[in-house]
């Protein structure tokens, strides 16, 4: 198992250089740059000056030299200063990334309490009012965009019954993804435990007189597990994407709003640090779910 995590953690270097690439060449390719950004071509602000701040930035070297650059500043910890706030990205982050972990967190345990349950009741009863509830739940999480949800639920909750503020608060963002996460598990979990209700030693603790939810409890749902906890690992991946779109609809002052401000903005240095800590978080939640996943089946290993 040691070993396994070792070359996983060495796997992840290459990806997380060619995601640094990405971000980085998709961020030149943009129109315009931090200078335009700041300085709309209407400021009074003369071309010397911006051309001057231009070389400050380093914005006026190859962009290979620019990459290089900035790649060896991150290694060291250094993840620049943002042009528009004036203050460190690294200062940022802390401040905003415990907004979208707290969120992150939440809504994957509101969806885990909502799927599990309801994707097992699913498997055992199929055809019944519950199945169709919950392949009802998994259409609508996989085919509903999370803003027109969370727009939904902002005009249903906040705007026409007045239960929570649309703005600042944490329950319609994580309702939302909540939703969006448990239509992709409940699917997973009905498919998970419908598999194991056809295997062999179910039918034969049946015969031996072993009641249902004994059954359930003791052999069915200790073997569906492993295939959740993969699948865990992509909701979190899933939700941690959708925080952008989510926060920006609900003013929550996480990473997702820092990373749609600062796109908007042209702030490169902010987009580049938040895209690469995006990729390293799925990175580990994924790396994570594999160690988790050896442990509860050892058949995986």
């Amino acid at each position: 198992m040691i070993s396994h995590v070792v070359r996983r953690l060495l796997g992840s270097i290459p990806v997380l250089l060619v995601a640094s690439l990405v971000v980085f060449a998709a961020m030149r390719l943009l129109p315009g740059d931090p200078v335009d950004a700041l300085y709309p071509a209407n400021a009074s602000v003369s071309p010397e000056a911006r051309a001057a701040l231009r070389a400050e930035l380093g914005l006026d070297e190859p962009v290979p030299v620019q990459y290089t650059r900035w790649l060896m500043h991150t290694l060291s910890g250094d993840l620049g200063t943002s042009l528009r706030q004036r203050r460190p990205v690294l200062q940022l982050i802390a401040q905003r990334a415990p907004l979208t972990g707290m969120l992150v967190l939440l809504s994957t345990v509101l969806a885990v309490a909502i799927a599990v349950p309801l994707g097992t009741l699913a498997a055992i009863g199929r055809e019944s009012l519950i199945d169709h509830a919950a392949s009802a739940l998994a259409l609508g999480g996989l085919s509903v965009p999370g803003f027109a949800l969370g727009t939904l639920l902002a005009l249903v909750f906040g705007v026409w019954l007045r239960i929570v503020p649309t703005v600042g608060h944490p329950a319609l963002p994580v309702v939302t993804q909540a939703l969006a996460a448990a239509g992709i598990l409940v699917r997973n979990v009905r498919s998970g435990v419908l598999d194991e209700l056809k295997q062999e030693y179910v039918r034969t603790a049946r015969s031996k007189g072993l009641h249902e939810l004994r059954s359930l409890v003791i052999h069915i749902a200790p073997n569906a597990l492993p295939v959740t906890v993969s699948v865990l690992a992509t909701v979190v991946s899933f939700e941690l994407g959708g925080s952008v779109v989510i926060e920006e609809v609900f003013g929550w002052p996480g990473l997702g709003s820092l990373l749609f401000d600062s796109v908007a903005g042209r702030d490169f240095a902010v987009v580049q640090a938040v895209a690469l800590l995006a990729v390293m978080s799925c990175t580990l939640v994924n790396l994570a779910a594999d160690i988790s996943r050896g442990v509860l089946d050892p058949r995986t290993r």
